[in-house]
């Protein structure tokens, strides 16, 4: 039942602002490494080649990653695809906020800017102190920028 009302939930996201990147909040590693699971969901087609996983560095920028991402289409749910996103080891220097990104050509017409973020989560690494935090709206102008 809860499955059914998040898809509801994500038609109605859909509808207004092109696929939605669904991905916990937070993902936990240590020096052995992590693995995070995500979704992304669309009315239209999904190129599974064009995903990628930037870190939120210095001045609000996206920086490229060496994290690896696995993902596969879903059979039952048409133009979906389950992803996971790992790396075999990590230090101090790769925790903070990261973004699942799935670039979107051109909008839609009739496509509104997206007003929630999407596909951000927080690396914890185990042993490490926390980043500092930054703003909603500085997470809101990164997913501006990069949708």
């Amino acid at each position: 039942m809860k499955f059914l009302i998040l898809l509801g939930l994500v038609a109605v996201t859909m509808a207004t602002r092109g696929p939605a990147i669904l991905v916990d909040r937070h993902a936990y590693g240590d020096s052995e490494g992590f693995s995070h699971k995500f979704q992304i969901i669309s009315r239209d087609a999904l190129d599974q080649d064009i995903i990628s996983v930037k870190k939120l560095g210095e001045g609000d920028v996206l920086e490229d990653t060496e994290f690896v991402v696995e993902s596969v289409y879903l059979k039952k749910l048409p133009h979906t695809i389950q992803g996971t996103v790992s790396a075999s080891s990590l230090t101090c220097d790769d925790r903070g906020y990261y973004r699942v990104v799935y670039p979107v050509k051109e909008p839609r017409e009739g496509d509104e800017e997206g007003r929630h973020s999407r596909g951000i989560f927080y690396l914890v690494v185990d042993g490490c102190p926390k980043p500092k935090v930054i703003s909603y709206q500085t997470i809101q102008l990164v997913s501006k920028l990069y949708n």
